[in-house]
């Protein structure tokens, strides 16, 4: 027990040893959790190792009083590889729903389209700069907001707070209400 604190406190410290130890003692463990949910070998290798390299370079994301180590680990994996999953499902059911619509069916669809595409133009040159780059990765780069952050170099809650005040303002503009 006394050279598992001894980790854990290397690994709150930022050893880089420390994380080598864990990578290699855990490592294993953990792709069987993110496997049981995402089912490939590569999808949960990919998981639990963006999921170390967030825990790593977020300086308080693990601190001792949270527990052991390796539960806090399990337990983020888990939500980790949950949250791929539903990402993916989602992914899907849209990809599902462009190929099921018959663009072909309307031939106002084209007119309307072209309305509706230069009035979100128009609604994004309202936008700050700095919530208009977000809201364009994210929707139109098809970034995620952990992409964006990393891109920018930006920490992931300004990005959240950047994607969702820019989304306020465009549905105020679009709904005509002001915020």
């Amino acid at each position: 027990m006394h050279l598992a604190r001894d980790l854990e406190q290397a690994f709150v410290e930022r050893d880089p040893q420390a994380l080598d130890t864990v990578y290699s003692l855990y490592f294993a463990l953990l792709c069987a959790v993110a496997r049981s949910t995402l089912g490939g070998e590569s999808d949960a290798e990919d998981c639990v190792h963006d999921l170390m390299l967030r825990i790593w370079l977020s300086k308080d994301s693990y601190r001792l009083e949270r527990g052991a180590l390796r539960s806090y680990l399990i337990v983020c994996v888990r939500n980790e590889a949950l949250a791929r999953k539903r990402k993916a499902a989602r992914r899907h059911a849209l990809d599902v729903h462009a190929m099921r619509m018959n663009v072909d069916d309307s031939a106002d669809f084209a007119a309307v389209d072209h309305v509706e595409l230069k009035r979100l133009r128009d609604a994004l040159r309202t936008l700050p700069d700095a919530q208009r780059a977000v809201v364009e990765l994210a929707y139109f780069g098809d970034r995620s907001q952990s992409e964006i952050s990393s891109e920018l170099g930006l920490p992931l809650g300004t990005v959240k707070s950047r994607v969702a005040a820019g989304l306020q303002k465009l549905a105020a503009e679009f709904t005509g209400k002001s915020r």
